[in-house]
């Protein structure tokens, strides 16, 4: 099983996604500094990826590999807060978005311009655009566990299908 991860094009160029059925056509393109879901090595130098196709809808392709274009988000953090003595990075969110457990029931929402903290760049496997998280910032200014179903994580939907570069990307760090 793969883990898929949020992962932002920190290559300084073009990359060029293809088909993941016929890697000669082309089906969209992962612009500098744009987040993608990296779904992992496929063969060789290909690597499946979730991105915003041209028509602005999620789509799977393959990249070949181009070094710093896997970066993970993680890298590039809002922030970092130290909550309980371990120290998380922390991502802004833009605008409200809902937080599931990590089995995919609800939990609850993060505030728009609030924050949201994590030390990994895991996503979902069944909705690859939520993003995993251990707390969320209250408008009140407290930060909240995120768990349920017996894990101390949940996950956030990022909203990569209304937008995935860093002017409107909701989850965003410093990329």
């Amino acid at each position: 099983m793969n883990i898929l991860q949020l992962c932002i094009n920190k290559s300084g160029n073009y990359q060029t996604v293809y088909s993941a059925a016929d890697d000669t056509k082309k089906i969209g393109t992962l612009y500098p500094d744009e987040a993608f879901i990296d779904y992992g090595s496929e063969s060789g130098n290909w690597h499946m990826v979730y991105f915003r196709d041209p028509n602005g809808k999620l789509a799977c392709g393959e990249v070949k590999y181009a070094n710093k274009l896997f970066t993970p988000c993680t890298t590039y953090p809002y922030g970092t807060v130290t909550i309980d003595g371990t120290k998380y990075k922390t991502y802004k969110i833009r605008s409200q978005r809902n937080v599931y457990t990590a089995n995919g029931n609800g939990w609850g929402a993060v505030a728009g311009n609030m924050l949201v903290a994590t030390n990994d760049a895991t996503t979902g496997l069944s909705h690859f655009d939520w993003k995993a998280v251990n707390y969320v910032k209250s408008t009140s200014g407290k930060w909240v566990k995120v768990e349920g179903d017996g894990y101390n994580y949940g996950f956030v939907d990022i909203g990569l299908s209304q937008g995935s570069m860093p002017s409107n990307i909701n989850l965003y760090g410093s990329w």
